[in-house]
């Protein structure tokens, strides 16, 4: 019979009402049977026999809670090992409880070999069950709970660390805010000591910050887009009285500005320098990072820049009916499309999966913005002033696929970057500042990449002074139906057209010969 996953999730959660019964009923049962002082005495104790065996019947109860609390509440990260560890030690722990009590027992009807095992088991187990004990509050409290008081200095009460007052949150949403110098600092001062690198109480970790955005979505304490839906607020706003109130115990709660700094950044898409030192994330991190936002509030700030968006004559929408994924043109804004133009994406970070800023007067000032854009799989950057400038924010975009960069500036100088790119199929480079000898270096690091590079547009050429026969006057191609969208001031909608201008081609289905 199949149990309910709520009434699963309900048993396992009495682990920590259960698990204190075995650990002092089975201490108690050592300290009484190695208390008595006369030496006749050989018999096991009737006293120690009764805690024991309350303590091994409490023993498996409480092992089978926990074990079913780890299966309906996994705990990932670094603390997955130690669950592990604690979830067969309290196995262990009832296992030996339940065969020292038969050997009790049987010692008690004197038969004198059952004895040894008896009291080696008695050992055992006030051996076992401080260790296991320890495991367990290492995963509630860190792994230098115990310590703490020798390594934290004199000071008998945890002080907030004296920091600047946090930078006022911006009113304007298009404001970027600066993680490094704003949010980071907050974290430092109020919440890394209980969650950081040594100690993840709750399994949070906010240092370095791209552990609390790693597993199931649901379960992050911060929703990137919707600060209210986030329980890291939702907790620091709680009353200090609160026994889940942020930050706990004598610190003090934090101040409003900083509420509302942190508040900002959430719903700004809770922006982060996520791979600048990191590798490419695992497939449940991209994963998360692919279904992140998907709360009302982001998805209507979503809509609202997207509205906007087409309102100045770019284009940005749904890349499918089904799909939250966004796709933006800004050359459609041609050269009227510089840097600063790029800030009226802010709020699609999570969102936009292709960019086309062909043609557009964007520069090297580009990067900043572009930063965020961690989540891109498409990018176009040809015919623009881009240059050297541009490469280290593509280390940023482990989704990119294809790059277009015909055109620009960008020297050899990104190969090292292009080469690391995991997932980069096709990259486009003709007429830019990269050389032969340089796409041949990147072919060779990175066979499976389609670089086209030798695609130069045709250009008419004299004929050689040996040759006698008249040149036929060069003819060029074009499309009647992009021609006829350009005169009317709009970009050509057939199919075959659209897929070709987003290669840098011209649709040889439409195209003609002609002068």
């Amino acid at each position: 019979m199949d149990i309910p996953a709520p009434w699963l999730e309900f048993f396992g959660r009495l682990h920590p009402l259960l698990v204190h019964f075995p650990i002092a009923l089975l201490l108690v049962a050592t300290m009484f049977e190695f208390g008595r002082r006369r030496a006749r005495e050989r018999l096991p104790a009737g006293g120690a026999l009764w805690c024991l065996g309350l303590g091994a019947a409490s023993a498996c109860v409480a092992a089978t809670t926990g074990w079913v609390r780890a299966a309906v509440e996994p705990i990932g990260g670094d603390d997955a090992a130690t669950v592990l560890q604690h979830r067969w030690g309290g196995v262990a722990v009832a296992a030996i409880a339940v065969l020292t009590l038969l050997f009790g027992w049987v010692g008690r009807s004197r038969m004198a070999w059952a004895r040894v095992p008896y009291r080696a088991g008695l050992l055992a187990l006030a051996l076992l069950v401080p260790a296991v004990g320890h495991l367990g509050g290492t995963l509630v409290f860190g792994r230098d709970y115990f310590t703490e008081p020798f390594t934290r200095g004199d000071a008998p009460k945890v002080v907030e660390p004296s920091v600047e007052p946090a930078p006022p949150a911006p009113t304007n949403p298009t404001v970027a805010i600066d993680y490094a110098t704003q949010i980071a600092p907050i974290f430092e001062a109020s919440c890394v000591e209980c969650h950081g690198p040594k100690k993840k109480k709750g399994g949070l970790a906010l240092e370095p910050i791209a552990a609390a955005f790693k597993g199931d979505p649901m379960e992050w304490s911060i929703r990137p887009g919707d600060a209210s839906a986030s329980p890291l607020i939702q907790r620091i706003e709680l009353p200090r009285g609160d026994e889940d109130a942020m930050p706990p115990g004598e610190r003090d709660a934090l101040a409003p500005d900083r509420i509302a700094l942190l508040r900002a950044w959430i719903d700004a898409g809770a922006p982060r320098p996520q791979a600048t030192a990191e590798a490419a994330p695992d497939e449940s991190a991209r994963s998360s990072a692919t279904n992140v936002a998907r709360s009302a509030a982001a998805l209507a700030q979503r809509d609202a820049v997207i509205a906007k968006l087409q309102a100045s004559g770019a284009f940005a929408g749904p890349i499918a009916l089904d799909s939250t994924d966004v796709e933006v043109n800004l050359a459609l804004l041609g050269m009227q499309c510089a840097d600063d133009q790029l800030a009226q994406l802010a709020g699609l970070e999570p969102f936009v999966v292709a960019l086309h800023l062909s043609r557009t007067a964007i520069t090297d000032a580009a990067a900043a913005p572009l930063a965020t854009m961690t989540r891109l799989e498409r990018l176009w950057l040809d015919h623009t002033a881009v240059g050297d400038g541009i490469v280290p924010v593509l280390k940023l975009m482990p989704e990119l696929e294809y790059l277009n960069l015909v055109g620009t500036k960008v020297s050899n100088a990104a190969i090292p970057v292009l080469g690391d790119l995991p997932k980069l199929k096709k990259l486009y480079v003709w007429n830019s500042a990269m050389t032969a000898d340089g796409v041949a270096a990147l072919r060779q690091a990175k066979p499976q990449l389609e670089v086209v590079f030798d695609e130069m547009p045709a250009t008419a050429t004299e004929p050689a002074a040996s040759t006698p026969a008249p040149v036929p006057a060069p003819t060029t191609k074009h499309a009647p139906c992009c021609d006829k969208a350009k005169a009317d001031g709009k970009v050509c909608d057939h199919p075959c057209c659209v897929a070709a201008a987003k290669e840098g081609k011209l649709c040889e289905t439409c195209a003609v010969d002609g002068p």
